[in-house]
């Protein structure tokens, strides 16, 4: 076995343990989130009080189905700081503070169905 390809088989297992871990947590935070009845309405969306627009909620909804900003922008053909200034209001209105809890946050007001 050549150098460079245990260094891809490496990465590849890496990478691997990464999205498994990644989706532990989604889950576990998806439980706890469960278990401590925290539901979005059903008139709006809303999650903690926050009100989003109707464009807030297609960014979000890309982002929970993890796209890149970039892609999002190339999406909606608009720049890549339109997107985050869309994914910043968001995880304010929605009192996150980071991507991966919007994430867990728009996964648990169902932004997606399922499959």
């Amino acid at each position: 076995m050549s150098r460079s390809s245990s260094r891809v088989g490496a990465y590849s297992a890496g990478h691997r343990g990464v999205v498994a871990v990644a989706w532990v947590l989604v889950t576990a935070v998806f439980a706890v989130l469960t278990v401590t009845g925290a539901k979005s309405s059903d008139s709006a969306f809303s999650i903690a009080g926050a009100e989003l627009t109707a464009r807030e909620r297609e960014v979000l909804a890309l982002v929970v189905r993890g796209l890149s900003d970039d892609e999002i922008a190339e999406h909606f053909l608009f720049s890549t700081l339109t997107v985050k200034t869309h994914v910043n209001r968001a995880m304010r209105e929605m009192q996150v503070p980071d991507r991966a809890r919007l994430v867990v946050a728009g996964m648990h007001a169902g932004v997606l169905d399922p499959p």
